[in-house]
């Protein structure tokens, strides 16, 4: 599985982080379940442009491909998802596409449905992770949250 950072639709040009954070709060999620495996994409490409051709970073077609975009609707987020079948693939079948809008307060158990919702299309069944989560619950603070995925884009500048 290829993830990429999701598009930033909030309105804050500035706000590239939280795209980032959320695809890569994902990706460390799904990577809890065993046998999947998945690379992270630093830059946004979608399916079918120069910048992403199926192939992980190996050379070999990958079998899914993650992206999103991430919009502020104030007292919540939303999200949009999608998940797809490589380029190359004649036999995938449509994309899965999913809608949410999730509550800041207490975002990151609603991005732990998302991730739980994603894992059941790939056909994981629910169980694992720690405490049965799959996106770790280390505060219910949004504003903190933000900073912290904030901290983490400048550390990669």
């Amino acid at each position: 599985m290829v993830v990429v950072p999701f598009s930033n639709l909030t309105g804050d040009s500035g706000a590239t982080y939280l795209g980032e954070g959320i695809a890569q709060e994902l990706l460390e999620g799904l990577l809890r379940i065993e046998g999947l495996s998945a690379e992270a994409r630093t830059y946004h490409a979608s399916k079918g442009s120069s910048g992403f051709n199926g192939q992980n970073g190996t050379g070999q077609s990958s079998r899914f491909f993650l992206e999103g975009s991430v919009g502020d609707r104030g007292e919540e987020l939303e999200m949009a998802v999608r998940l797809d079948g490589p380029v190359d693939d004649e036999n995938r079948k449509d994309a899965w596409t999913r809608s949410y809008r999730i509550p800041k307060d207490g975002f990151l158990a609603g991005l732990d449905k998302v991730a739980w919702d994603i894992a059941g299309e790939l056909g994981a069944e629910r169980s694992g992770g720690e405490d049965g989560h799959l996106i770790l619950q280390w505060t219910s603070d949004f504003d903190a949250y933000c900073d912290y995925l904030r901290g983490r884009h400048l550390s990669r500048q």
